[in-house]
């Protein structure tokens, strides 16, 4: 039983996922700051759909989960950058806040780039448990171009420790993005992970991304259970760049 929450307090810490534009292999630069806050909503939709669409003994409900994030960064030099992720579920208590330091390795002019992390946190899990998280990470990224425009790939893999619960998890996210326009991009992100010894779930995210101007913009996500996770879900969230 304790590991079964585990492993479905791990998959829910990466539902929402990770903005395209942050952290990972690419440096936020000194002074320069970037800013995240998002919603997100999630349940068995298809599960919903089946069940009302066959014979009912009675009226099914369709039962979402609601979460609200917050996510920062800011350059404390061209290579190092502090940042906060942190999200919460008012309905279940289940909550993170992970502060990290994230460095640049390798040359900043490569057309590779190299990243690792490390961050500390407090978590509530749903157990109503207050536990700490220790995580680390590495990323890789690109950019390319292409007839059709440019845009980028990135791998951005953490390992996560809880520490009282002594569990152990992992995550990767497999980003590729589209700059569409000068004020719009498209990205499709593919969320994996497990628990140690636990069933691996996949994700697929997804995206669209419009800019207004002044570091402002706006993206729209669906989130598509693959393997696993038989959720799915929209999220709706701001950006600004400073």
């Amino acid at each position: 039983m304790r590991r079964a929450l585990f492993l479905l307090l791990i998959s829910l810490l990466a539902a929402v996922g990770t903005s395209a534009t942050a952290g990972g292999a690419w440096p936020r630069g000194k002074g320069n700051g970037f800013l995240s806050v998002s919603w997100t909503t999630f349940g068995d939709a298809v599960g919903y759909v089946k069940e009302i669409s066959g014979p009912l003994s009675e009226k099914p409900e369709l039962e979402l989960t609601n979460e609200s994030a917050v996510y920062a960064e800011y350059g404390i030099s061209e290579r190092l950058t502090f940042g906060l992720d942190s999200f919460s579920r008012r309905e279940s208590n289940l909550s993170s806040a992970i502060l990290f330091i994230a460095a640049a390795l390798g040359n900043l002019d490569w057309k590779n780039h190299y990243g690792a992390q490390i961050g500390y946190g407090p978590v509530r899990d749903w157990l109503d448990r207050k536990d700490s998280v220790l995580r680390a990470g590495l990323a890789y990224g690109r950019g390319y171009q292409s007839p059709w425009g440019d845009g980028w790939v990135e791998v951005d893999g953490k390992l996560g420790w809880q520490v009282d619960a002594e569990e152990r998890y992992w995550k990767i996210d497999s980003t590729l993005g589209y700059n569409a326009t000068d004020r719009s991009m498209l990205y499709l992100q593919i969320q994996s992970g497990a628990g140690v010894d636990g069933p691996i779930y996949v994700r697929a995210v997804p995206t669209y991304v419009r800019r207004f101007g002044h570091g402002i913009s706006v993206e729209s996500a669906i989130l598509l259970g693959m393997q696993n996770d038989n959720a799915q879900g929209l999220k709706l969230g701001a950006w600004l760049d400073f």
